[in-house]
């Protein structure tokens, strides 16, 4: 069992994120998001944010890039694909 999964599969925080970011259309580079973006758009805490992008960044769900307003992050293909499958 990877550092994402618990006994149901991806925890519910990397489900909440991958689902949000998706749905967010943070997709590329263009349109990737920051931590406080992402807090205020989703109503999660930042910190919980920050410590799943760790993960997802580690396991190759999501990108970040350097920014003038600091780390955006957005969805890799491995984590479109992720996320798409959280709805089928």
């Amino acid at each position: 069992m990877g550092m994402l999964e618990g006994e149901q599969g991806f925890s519910s925080l990397v489900k909440n994120l991958l689902s949000s970011l998706l749905t967010l259309g943070a997709v590329d580079r263009s349109k990737a998001l920051t931590i406080v973006e992402l807090s205020k758009r989703t109503g999660m805490e930042a910190r919980c944010i920050d410590s799943t992008i760790t993960l997802l960044i580690r396991s190759g769900y999501v990108a970040s890039i350097d920014s003038e307003n600091g780390a955006r992050f957005y969805l890799t293909p491995n984590g479109i694909l992720a996320a798409s499958s959280l709805y089928s």
